[in-house]
């Protein structure tokens, strides 16, 4: 349903259609005009106490987002009904803050001490936050609310969180930004306002059941029946319309209630044909993913059956035959690696030529050949050798003088060596040494600061606190620990005040927390006997386990 039909369902020219609806119903009031009670729901109630404690105690701007018709107006009027006796409330007008000189207008109405400032709007503004702080050491700290701050110019927006920033913020005054999540761009705050000293309260819409519990006080106050009015059907209709806005909700609500507005169903035959399309993209997608995988499957398989035909090829074997003259000098082994087997120890020496034949030959001598290769080998001479020694590559007649016949001799073992006639067989030629391989040790990470009190007498780890049964006073909480320290010290003869500091969002987050009392009554009857100044900024009391 298009948005002009909805604004228009209660634009009757005789008054809307609330008299329509009274005549049908008989209400004595219209329930979508009550604006009390005030709707504790859906986190409302916990974004007036988060407000309502920051204001007082803080030191970090506020910024209160929801979308069009959340409630944010109705937050920040209950937000000054409630805390008007206790601080000074100010509201900006938006729709005149078009330049910054408009806005050093406003401040000046408030502060009139600030016309001896200067003529520079910029400094006016830095200096009104410094003025503020005097207000809050006599004991009333002022509050600058900005609502629909996004029909505000974003560069005048900076200029005040700037302003408030460069101040004592644990005193100045606080300002407090409503509007939508592009607040957050405006502002310069890139994601989230946690970490840059802005504290976010957003609100979100209502759900079914916070919408009716909304609406049920507000019919049965203008004499109305929950049944007719708030039925399934009609509270399905009232929700998917309003979209959980209160003020879509206004625009929506006599409508439905007249049986003016329905929800209409798609087309059958349409809802088909769009089926159908819809599942032409996801079948082509499927059928590509389908190819893919084949042609994936097949090139593996290509691949696989290539490495299995190469790897079925017998390896190269290569043979050595080592002759050396009459008085050879002991020569280090010659080692020839093959892919089949690892080194294996030399067999016993032949005649006075050896020749070293591998065992599974030495059993039984291979048949002679018609033609001897010519095979190379390197002779190593160690040190002590006799001159004339064999050091280079040596050409192997058709026979030795000994008479027995050269022969190729297939070598599977791992070596062949050159002995001298008189002498044994030499040991294995010592392997190299394996490469050391250090283990990963694990880096070794740099220790964090440790925290160091400011007022150690008086500063309590937090796990010690929780620890504690029943219930405590929280006085303050902010970002700085010297908020926490300058109140202890504003307040030496209450010996019961401790501070102390937890993690929250990933930065510090300094509370200051008065006594331990074993039920809710005494905690009661203790915030009763705090100094008027402190009972004027509303104490919170909870549990200790839940601080």
């Amino acid at each position: 349903m298009g948005t002009a039909m909805i604004d228009g369902l209660n634009s009757a020219e005789d008054g809307g259609l609330f008299p329509r609806v009274q005549h049908r119903y008989g209400l004595r009031a219209d329930p979508l005009d009550m604006d009390a009670p005030f709707f504790p729901d859906a986190g409302r109630q916990h974004a007036l106490e988060t407000l309502r404690h920051l204001c007082g105690f803080g030191d970090m701007a506020l910024l209160v987002t929801g979308a069009p018709g959340a409630g944010k107006t109705r937050l920040l009027g209950e937000l000054i009904r409630s805390e008007a006796s206790r601080l000074d409330m100010h509201r900006l007008p938006s729709a005149s803050l078009t330049s910054v000189q408009a806005l050093v207008r406003h401040l000046r109405s408030i502060a009139p001490a600030l016309g001896h400032t200067g003529d520079v709007p910029r400094d006016v503004v830095f200096a009104f936050f410094r003025w503020s702080e005097a207000r809050a050491r006599k004991g009333q700290r002022m509050v600058v609310m900005l609502d629909d701050a996004d029909r505000v110019a974003p560069e005048l927006l900076r200029l005040v969180l700037s302003a408030f920033l460069a101040a004592d913020r644990a005193s100045a005054a606080v300002p407090v930004f409503a509007g939508s999540q592009g607040l957050l761009e405006s502002l310069g705050i890139e994601g989230s306002a946690e970490g840059v000293s802005v504290h976010q309260v957003d609100l979100r819409p209502l759900g079914p059941e916070e919408l009716f519990a909304y609406l049920k006080v507000r019919v049965e106050m203008a004499g109305g029946k929950v049944s007719e009015l708030l039925g399934h059907k009609r509270l399905d209709q009232l929700h998917q319309l309003s979209q959980g806005s209160f003020g879509r909700l206004k625009r929506v609500g006599h409508g439905v209630w007249l049986d003016q507005v329905a929800l209409r169903p798609a087309a059958p035959g349409r809802k088909a044909r769009l089926s159908t399309r819809s599942l032409a993209w996801p079948a082509l997608g499927v059928l590509l993913l389908g190819g893919s995988w084949w042609y994936v499957s097949w090139q593996y398989d290509q691949t696989v059956a290539r490495d299995r035909t190469v790897a079925a090829q017998p390896a190269p074997t290569r043979r050595s035959v080592t002759v050396g003259p009459g008085e050879a000098p002991d020569l280090p082994s010659q080692t020839v690696t093959s892919r089949a087997e690892p080194p294996k120890p030399a067999p016993p020496e032949v005649g006075s030529s050896s020749v070293a034949i591998s065992p599974a030959q030495s059993s039984e001598a291979p048949p002679p050949q018609a033609e001897v290769p010519k095979p190379e080998t390197t002779g190593v001479m160690e040190p002590g050798t006799a001159a004339g020694a064999v050091t280079g590559p040596t050409s192997l007649p058709a026979a030795t003088s000994t008479g027995i016949p050269a022969t190729d001799v297939p070598l599977e073992t791992a070596s062949a060596k050159v002995v001298a006639p008189d002498s044994a067989a030499p040991n294995n030629a010592p392997r190299s040494a394996a490469p050391e391989v250090m283990a990963d040790t694990p880096a070794v990470k740099p220790k964090q600061p440790s925290f160091e009190p400011a007022l150690g007498a008086r500063f309590r780890p937090i796990d010690q606190l929780r620890a504690r049964s029943g219930w405590t006073l929280q006085l303050v909480a902010g970002h700085q620990e010297k908020t926490a320290v300058s109140l202890i010290r504003q307040y030496p003869q209450l010996g019961d005040l401790w501070y102390t500091r937890i993690q929250r969002n990933g930065e510090p987050w300094y509370l200051v927390v008065a006594g331990a009392y074993g039920s809710l009554s005494a905690a009661q009857q203790a915030k009763a006997a705090l100094p008027e100044s402190l009972q004027k900024q509303s104490p919170w009391i909870r549990r200790n386990q839940d601080l």
